[in-house]
């Protein structure tokens, strides 16, 4: 015959259960803390490699620029800690690329933003003729500046400023977003400065 035992039950009890609910629960929990601290790691070095990015692209084109300079309008202190003869904010130089037409370059912050504008100089009278920015006319007038172009070419940049003495032209700026800094700093010599 077949008989049934009713003591022997083949099921879970309450506390099993909640065993294993608990269980569950604290690998869930930890598989989500684990995967929101990879999301902010990766955010944090995504936003530092950006910043990194845009501080290089901005040296590099001002490096690129001034390696050819034919001419420093801006004058530089020679040191950058001089509270008598602050760094520069800016820097202007005659653009060595092209001899003819004379065009002039200009590196300067907007709020955060750097930005390459290249000008040239020609006197009212005649604006075809483009003239060196220190040129003077027969009546002693200094010719007018006319924009050609204002680009922006990096993002996130705080702190820029320029120093050097003779050819050599020194080059230091931060990129900053949120809590994340990259400074940068270098040297640039000018082969074509007079």
């Amino acid at each position: 015959m077949f008989c049934l035992n009713k003591n022997n039950s083949s099921g879970f009890t309450i506390i099993e259960v909640l065993v294993a609910i608990s269980v569950g629960l604290v690998v869930i929990l930890l598989s989500y803390l684990a995967y929101d601290a990879t999301l902010r790691f990766t955010a944090a070095v995504n936003r530092k490699v950006e910043l990194v990015q845009n501080g290089r692209v901005g040296l590099d084109r001002i490096t690129r620029d001034l390696r050819q300079a034919q001419e420093l309008v801006t004058v530089l202190p020679s040191v950058p800690d001089d509270p008598e003869n602050p760094p520069a904010p800016e820097l202007t130089f005659q653009d060595g690329h092209n001899q003819e037409p004379i065009i002039y370059i200009r590196y300067y912050l907007n709020e955060n933003d750097l930005y390459r504008e290249t000008a040239h100089y020609a006197f009212s009278g005649a604006l075809d003729d483009w003239v060196p920015w220190s040129a003077v006319d027969e009546d002693g007038h200094t010719p007018d500046k006319i924009t050609d172009s204002d680009e922006m070419i990096a993002e996130y940049i705080q702190n820029l400023i320029f120093w050097g003495e003779g050819r050599l032209v020194q080059i230091s700026f931060s990129a900053q977003s949120g809590s994340d800094q990259v400074d940068f700093l270098t040297s640039v010599c000018g082969r074509n400065l007079r």
